[in-house]
């Protein structure tokens, strides 16, 4: 009889600590775009479960570009964004909001640039016409980044045309109403299946520091609960090595 009490109590005290801890799980609204590398490494956290074995609950909401992220940022509707960081620093800089970038999830460069077959090297691209998705995007710096570091005026030796999202710039790079672009290693089978286009450079290769995705939160935030931001991060540290690709 005793032994079954103890049992009996021991099973009770379990499930309450249990349940107790899923109770006092910490929400937490993530805000993320695109995706690539940094959309792959949320989906290891969440599938290995990272940031809910130290007591989060974290709630991912998609949105179409940084812009509308920072947006949301600024909102309150969210805690921490994950994306590219050009829009968030857009935002810092412009004084909407005391935003905080507190890691760097991807230092460099991880896109390929595609051009149309005929053109066989950098130089070719001058007078030619390079899509972006808008100007000031994340893919608008790259592609001046990139164009400088191969000794092309970007403002005077080709024309940067905004061309919206990945599916429009492929149809236009595929259509030939531009020459070249930004391709992510996720598209680059749309475009070469085409038999239109090629790889000109992978931008992995290029000896450039970027700072391309990362994490953010607002100053007030980082402040007040240091704690959260921790354990999200410890989380991310976690996953990173289950990513296990060749691009990192």
């Amino acid at each position: 009889m005793r032994t079954s009490m103890a049992l009996v109590v021991s099973v009770f005290l379990c499930t309450s600590v249990f349940g107790l801890k899923k109770a006092w799980a910490q929400q937490i609204n993530l805000g993320y775009s695109g995706t690539c590398l940094n959309s792959t490494l949320r989906r290891v956290i969440e599938k290995e479960k990272l940031w809910q074995k130290r007591g989060l609950k974290v709630r991912s909401v998609y949105f179409n570009s940084g812009n509308i992220t920072s947006q949301a940022l600024l909102g309150n509707d969210i805690q921490i964004g994950d994306g590219d960081l050009n829009s968030p620093l857009h935002m810092a800089v412009s004084g909407l909001l005391d935003l905080k970038i507190f890691a760097v999830t991807f230092p460099r460069l991880q896109h390929l640039f595609v051009v149309r077959s005929h053109i066989e090297k950098p130089q070719d691209l001058k007078g030619k016409k390079v899509a972006i998705s808008s100007y000031g995007s994340v893919s608008d710096s790259m592609t001046r980044l990139i164009l400088r570091f191969w000794k092309i005026d970007p403002e005077k030796e080709l024309a940067i045309l905004p061309s919206g999202n990945t599916p429009t710039r492929i149809a236009a790079l595929v259509a030939g109403r531009v020459d070249g672009g930004l391709m992510t290693p996720e598209q680059l089978h749309r475009v070469l299946a085409t038999g239109c286009c090629r790889v000109l450079a992978d931008l992995v290769d290029v000896p450039l520091d970027y700072a391309l995705y990362g994490l953010v939160a607002s100053a007030a935030t980082l402040r007040s609960q240091p704690g959260m931001i921790r354990r999200f991060l410890e989380g991310v540290i976690e996953g990173a090595p289950f990513l296990g690709h060749d691009r990192m």
